[in-house]
């Protein structure tokens, strides 16, 4: 008898279970509403910084018609060069509309995220489940360190590689509650799409691998062949895009090729100056102060005592979080979730800037869940939950100032050179800024600041002659740029900005002069192969000569500037 009643007890449906449906929806719709709100102001802003290279120059996006090649422009982010696309056809270089996708993006993202961190809660049988998952959510989606992937344009990757992720991550949680094969099955198609939207996405299947082991300290088979065959499918894709021609073959054969290697960066100082950044992105997302678009985090210097500093202040960060969740299987996964997601842009790969806040966008929501998971027990004091509201409507205020810096490129670089007084690349920023806006004389002086910061920074002096050049001061120009080579006689674009400064004036032979060193240091400098065209084609006719450079632009970059004139100029030549 007691085992009948325990199971109709069992099944029978509980009224209040479905209470906190229409208060979910609420709770989500509001956010969405505060969200927009928040970014009401930068629906005009201006393509800033990669957003010039990543959608102003991408050329592959221009023309629905072909469409391999949006895709092949960088398959690995496929999903996200067809937003990119889309984006281009409605408005082309009207920021308006790439800007209502981004936030469209990010607030479906906020539905994700509270949908997972509900059902992370859930799994976890925390209290109040709807209530923790809005606090999180709300943190997390109006956090001003958001603003990198929401404003700037080139920051969408994080926001939609997050909408997947999270999706994954809560339909996996649910999945481990109610062993569904549909859900299961769900949860590795977003794991999939999030893959295809930005390389982060990889450690899906990692997160997938932490929270069965964490929840039944065992991996199932299924996890751990999916696993397998979707490094397999990763490898065969890298094989046929070498085979097509598209990718070179050191990348399959060599693994180390593998990693993204922007600039030539020990194993050592890459990861010892990590430490510093890992440490930085943790504070700015407890206390959001001195945010800028360009942090100057420098290499590490083996002799410095700030970099056993940082080490030693990141060892005690992560063993004082690995010791706190030692008896919380939910604060263990955040933590594992957050080190997973950080790991693939703040490990070894060594890319151009040490840091860039858009990177911890996904950090921020392990390191939030974290954080509310570690005081949860106390959700019902009204000090935390007035400690809570203030928190949120505090970072919602600065969210909402800070996007007002958004909306001024030059005032983005003038805020990254207050933060960052004595990086040259930050003047180089304010500089160019200056330089697109027309005002010619603040751009002079930022450009001459960043050379005297470092007289090697070769791309300050190239585009502090440009703005001469620009004001019509050609002797300027030319002084700016033979001083250029004195400190680096390879650098390429001085001899090619000084053999065009020689063809306008029509002084052929030292316009001959310049290209072909410009092509002695660099033969595949297709402004230089142009240049030489153009010479070959007019002044100093020769016909085989100006057939070989044209073809070469054609040959080196087919969506080059002026591509079309040396299609047309070759059809001369050779009709």
């Amino acid at each position: 008898m007691s085992s009948t009643t325990q199971t109709a007890a069992v099944s029978t449906p509980n009224p209040s279970e479905n209470k906190p449906f229409p208060l979910r929806r609420l709770l989500i719709i509001g956010t969405v509403i505060v969200l927009w709100v928040l970014y009401s102001n930068i629906l005009h802003a201006p393509f800033v910084y990669d957003d010039k290279i990543e959608v102003v120059g991408n050329r592959t996006i221009r023309f629905w018609s072909e469409w391999q090649d949006i895709l092949l422009y960088n398959p690995a982010r496929a999903l996200l060069q067809i937003t990119y696309a889309y984006n281009f056809q409605t408005s082309q270089f009207d920021p308006f509309d790439y800007h209502i996708t981004n936030l469209l993006i990010h607030s479906l993202t906020i539905c994700t995220a509270f949908f997972a961190s509900e059902q992370l809660a859930r799994l976890w049988k925390l209290p109040s489940p709807v209530a923790f998952a809005f606090i999180l959510t709300a943190w997390w989606a109006l956090h001003p360190m958001g603003i990198e992937s929401v404003t700037y344009i080139t920051g969408r990757s994080e926001s939609f590689c997050a909408l997947f992720a999270f999706g994954a991550v809560g339909l996996k949680a649910l999945h481990l509650q109610n062993d569904s094969r549909s859900t299961l099955f769900g949860a590795w198609l977003a794991a999939i799409l999030s893959v295809m939207v930005k390389e982060v996405g990889v450690m899906v299947p990692l997160i997938f691998f932490s929270m069965e082991w964490i929840y039944k300290r065992q991996i199932s088979k299924g996890t751990l062949i999916l696993i397998i065959v979707g490094g397999v499918g990763f490898f065969g894709l890298r094989t046929w895009l070498v085979w097509r021609g598209l990718e070179d073959p050191t990348v399959v054969l060599t693994l180390s090729e593998w990693i993204p290697r922007e600039v030539d960066r020990s194993l050592h100082v890459q990861l010892l100056t990590q430490t510093e950044s890992w440490v930085r992105y943790m504070g700015l997302w407890t206390f959001p102060k001195t945010q800028t678009l360009f942090h100057h985090i420098p290499d590490a210097d083996m002799s410095s005592w700030q970099t056993y500093g940082w080490l030693t202040g990141w060892v005690a960060l992560m063993g004082g979080a690995w010791f706190g969740s030692r008896n919380s299987p939910l604060m263990r996964l955040a933590l594992m979730g957050g080190i997973l997601v950080l790991l693939p842009s703040s490990s070894i790969a060594a890319l151009q800037e040490n840091m860039a806040e858009h990177r911890s966008h996904q950090f921020g929501f392990f390191f939030g869940l974290y954080l509310l998971t570690a005081v949860w027990k106390f959700h019902n004091h009204r000090i935390m939950q007035g400690f809570c509201t203030v928190l949120i409507l505090g970072l919602c205020y600065q969210t909402h100032q800070r996007n007002n810096i958004w909306t001024s490129e030059v005032r983005l670089w003038q805020e990254a050179t207050l933060v960052n007084p004595e990086s040259p690349k930050a003047w180089y920023g304010l500089g160019d800024a200056h330089r697109f806006a027309k005002q010619f004389n603040p751009s002079l002086a930022a450009f001459a600041q960043c050379t005297r910061l470092d007289p090697m920074e070769m791309d300050c002096w190239n585009n502090l002659g440009i703005v001469y050049a620009e004001m019509s001061n050609v002797d300027k120009a030319r002084e700016t740029w033979l001083q250029a080579l004195e400190h680096n006689s390879a650098y390429c674009k001085a001899h090619t900005n000084l053999g065009f400064l020689s063809y306008r004036q029509e002084d052929w032979d030292d316009a001959l002069v310049e290209f072909r060193s410009a092509l002695v240091y660099c033969p595949t400098n297709v402004i230089a192969h142009y240049g030489l065209g153009l010479l070959y084609y007019g002044p100093r006719l020769d016909v085989q000569k100006a057939i070989h450079h044209f073809d070469k632009v054609l040959v080196i970059d087919p969506t080059f500037d002026y591509a079309a004139d040396a299609r047309k100029k070759l059809l001369d030549l050779t009709w």
